[in-house]
């Protein structure tokens, strides 16, 4: 009789923590995909947001230079040299 009691409490407590291992198991992979894809969307988005931002600046380096040139030429009346923009 107690053996059985026993059995049974410890057979519904083991169903029990079974149960929930696969709940949180399951979590953890509904986890993990939400994780991917948002690490992917917001990678993406940096990218583009990146791409942005070089154009811009790089029409901003292409008007600084231009404006070097015209200075070294006509205001100072000195040779001007294209800078070395492989850095």
């Amino acid at each position: 009789q107690k053996y059985r009691e026993t059995d049974t409490r410890d057979r519904k407590r083991n169903d029990e923590l079974t149960d929930e291992y696969r709940r949180v198991t399951k979590q953890y992979r509904d986890l993990q995909a939400k994780f991917r894809h948002f690490e992917s969307s917001d990678t993406e988005r940096y990218l583009k947001l990146w791409e942005m931002h070089e154009e811009e600046v790089n029409e901003l380096v292409a008007k600084v230079i231009k404006a070097d040139e015209i200075i070294h030429k006509q205001q100072l009346g000195l040779d001007w040299r294209p800078p070395n923009l492989t850095a």
